[in-house]
């Protein structure tokens, strides 16, 4: 009772934070902000490029398997799959060849695939042939060459 008696005529009892504490705490909560979104911003970053470098990887395979059991250039193209997943698409045929170019881009990244088949005619010796490239921003990631067997 007597430390109560005290503690209620002390006019110099403190209660609560001075502001030296205040601002401190703000300062270490702004700091723990900053680092977490910068966290959870490279997180995504990194989450959408591998994302984009996936499709880009996919769409590539997926023309070699198709390329592995289409008999010509007509039925390779008929088979591709080739809507919904790029945004720049360009085909070229000539001559039993067919170029393609797909680009997979978003904000943080970009890939471009270049595929070139081969179809050559019942005559001729050759073997059909696929080719495919991956590039990324900076250099070029996956190469595939493919010769099928006669």
């Amino acid at each position: 009772m007597l430390f109560m008696e005290k503690t209620k005529n002390n006019k110099k009892c403190k209660r609560g934070f001075t502001i030296v504490e205040a601002v401190i705490a703000m300062a270490v909560i702004a700091l723990v902000s900053a680092v977490a979104t910068s966290t959870v911003r490279r997180t995504l970053t990194t989450t959408s490029q591998d994302y984009d470098y996936e499709q880009a990887r996919i769409h590539m395979e997926n023309a070699l398997e198709t390329f592995k059991y289409c008999k010509n250039l007509a039925e390779f193209n008929s088979y591709i799959q080739i809507d919904n997943i790029h945004s720049d698409l360009s085909i070229y045929g000539e001559n039993n060849v067919l170029r393609t170019t797909c680009s997979f881009s978003s904000t943080n990244s970009a890939y471009r695939i270049y595929i070139t088949v081969y179809f050559p005619p019942d005559d001729s010796g050759d073997r059909p042939r696929f080719l495919g490239t991956l590039y990324g921003k900076s250099a070029q990631l996956i190469k595939i060459d493919y010769m099928k067997g006669k």
